[in-house]
């Protein structure tokens, strides 16, 4: 077990400073996230949805008989405010 630590250690992983933001994954997914939530924003506006609705709408398109747990996480919103939202749909 030290052997493999040391040997993890051992590893040259480069630094976010060193291969700067432009670089690192998932800070450009958060980017290219950002910039959609803000596309589609007016038109989820303009039908009286919210983030946490579309996503659980979308999910369930494709999704039949999925429990609120699961539609939670494959709608990245806790389960609290899923519950809400949906509560909002009625």
């Amino acid at each position: 077990m030290n052997q493999q630590a040391n040997t993890l250690q051992a590893v040259d992983v480069p630094r976010l400073k060193d291969i700067g933001l432009d670089n690192f994954a998932p800070y450009l997914m958060n980017r290219i996230m950002g910039r959609y939530n803000a596309h589609v924003r007016d038109d989820m506006v303009a039908l009286g949805l919210s983030t946490p609705k579309m996503r659980a709408l979308a999910n369930l398109a494709i999704m039949d008989g999925i429990l609120i747990g699961e539609l939670a996480v494959y709608s990245v919103v806790e389960q609290s405010t899923l519950s809400r939202a949906l509560d909002g749909l009625g």
